[in-house]
């Protein structure tokens, strides 16, 4: 490969190929279907045997699989505690080598926009970032609140206030005084103590999502205007789904007749995509980084609450019309990159993993407790009595339990089988390999989700639950794998330049800017 003197590596968290795919045949003029026309778009596996976002990031950054960083998923076993979970961007990692790393090594500018580990080493030294960005150190989760006509008090951010609903929006007071007038389907910025501001998206007649503005750790010798103001990133769709689901609102409709439009449902992702966007095209604008990254979450946002009607309903029905439209603000900062990249720069469009439809999850646990494997208690699960159980990490691994018993793998695909025989509801399994921390993997083969919570009493084993998710490129289809794209002004990049699988990602960045790796993953 001929070297480049820069490179542009927009991330698109859950942006599978699949859906790139089909986006390109509803906007065929496009600027992804430009990159695809003018440059390289394919698929990529993501990372194995799991591919959760920690553990997919991780993949991508530094080349390293699960089993190499020890980063097993979202959720995962503290090794400290290993019946216990922790967040997986807060694991310990050690030995592993970043592609920024690998820069900061040689003295190389390069500027990282919400992509790197929680304990990586950039937001410590970072000597050569021209620009670090990190909104979600200090990130402080939306909180959604059903609304109802009339007055009604709510704790907001911890303070207490009263909403004012009405025809044309919310009114927000505290002690007497209004705060602030969010408008129907708009958005407001509310004060609520003198240190704590939030961003006030209106869901039409269903609710309000708040969204706390967080202070960003910045780092770096050129950070660009506005990089110090409050972070706002926030997900409405997840509220929306549950709540259209719980009124029985038919979501194969575009917006008419609903009390919440795809305007407003798309209002914080416009937010939060913008502020983002606007940081990655002013870091791309400095010519001493070499390498700027930018990390988006919305595509997976809206994956984990509309993948099933994605899948079927293509292109109609209101997943679909927010997919189009998420779609278009990659589209819009693609098109921005492209038309201000010069020649010898390298675009490169990836993702860390697809999104796997489901309609279904299935309480794997109490399968296993029938098998014999798992001691139920009051409380659920007891694992120190226990031979083998699913760990409520979510995130894959059925591991040991207290209890000693004879190899436990013939009873866990005895019950694996009940579930397909009587439930049709297929999970697969790979034996651990020598040093896996677990006894077997577990991912779906059907759209089901699996889950290693206790059920509420009386409720099924198997029970309807509509959305997406991503365990494991293991699981047998297209939504899964990853995107990858490839562009750059007046060269031709083929299939041969470019990885088929995330590991390889770093890599190949590495080689386009013509830098030796260290080695190390």
């Amino acid at each position: 490969m001929e070297p480049f003197k820069r490179v542009l590596w927009l991330v698109i968290d859950g942006l599978g190929f699949e859906e790139a795919r089909r986006y390109i045949q509803v906007r065929p003029n496009g600027p992804l279907a430009r990159l695809a026309r003018e440059g390289y778009l394919g698929p990529s596996t993501p990372s194995s045997p799991v591919c959760q976002t920690p553990s997919a990031l991780v993949a991508l950054f530094s080349g390293a699989q699960p089993a190499q960083s020890g980063v097993w998923g979202y959720r995962m076993p503290d090794p400290r505690r290993p019946r216990a979970s922790m967040l997986g961007f807060y694991a310990p990692v050690e030995g592993l080598s970043t592609v920024w790393g690998e820069l900061e090594e040689r003295g190389q500018g390069y500027s990282v926009m919400n992509a790197a580990f929680r304990n990586d080493p950039v937001w410590s030294r970072g000597k050569s970032a021209r620009f670090a960005y990190d909104g979600y150190r200090l990130w402080k989760k939306p909180t959604a609140i059903r609304t109802s006509s009339g007055r009604q008090r709510m704790d907001l951010l911890g303070v207490e206030m009263r909403l004012d609903l009405d025809a044309t929006g919310v009114g927000i007071t505290k002690g007497g005084r209004l705060r602030c007038q969010v408008p129907l389907d708009g958005t407001a910025r509310l004060q609520v103590t003198p240190g704590k501001e939030a961003r006030v998206f209106s869901l039409g007649g269903a609710g309000l999502l708040i969204c706390p503005l967080t202070l960003p750790g910045v780092r770096g010798s050129s950070p660009p205007d506005g990089a110090r103001d409050g972070f706002c990133d926030g997900d409405a769709f997840r509220f929306v789904r549950s709540w259209m689901d719980g009124h029985g609102v038919s979501t194969s409709s575009r917006s008419g007749g609903m009390d919440v439009s795809v305007a407003a449902e798309m209002g914080p992702t416009n937010a939060s995509f913008s502020q983002k966007a606007e940081l990655m095209l002013a870091a791309a604008r400095d010519p001493q980084a070499r390498l700027v990254i930018g990390y988006l979450p919305n595509v997976d946002e809206l994956n984990h609450s509309y993948a099933d009607l994605i899948e079927a309903e293509w292109p109609e029905g209101r997943g679909s019309v927010l997919l189009l439209r998420t779609l278009g603000l990659v589209d819009t900062l693609l098109d921005r990159l492209m038309s201000g990249a010069e020649p010898g720069t390298l675009l490169v469009l990836s993702s860390d993993h697809g999104t796997v439809p489901h309609r279904h999850e299935l309480y794997l646990n109490e399968l296993l407790a029938r098998a014999g494997l798992v001691h139920r208690c009051k409380d659920g699960y007891d694992p120190a009595r226990s031979v083998a159980y699913y760990h409520p990490a979510d995130c894959g691994q059925i591991v040991a339990g207290g209890r000693r018993a004879a190899d436990p793998l013939p009873a866990i695909r005895r019950a694996l089988d009940l579930a397909s025989r009587e439930l049709h509801a297929p999970i697969g399994l790979q034996e651990a390999g020598p040093g896996d921390p677990y006894l077997a993997f577990a991912y779906p083969l059907a759209d089901v989700e699996i889950t290693g919570r206790a059920p509420k009493p009386g409720m099924p084993i198997l029970r309807r639950k509509p959305g997406g998710n991503h365990l494991s490129p293991l699981t047998p289809t297209p939504w899964i794998q990853a995107v990858l794209g490839a562009w750059s002004p007046g060269r031709n990049l083929g299939a041969g330049e470019c990885p088929t699988e995330n590991v390889g990602l770093k890599s190949f960045v590495l080689r386009a800017l013509d830098i030796a790796s260290s080695g190390r993953s």
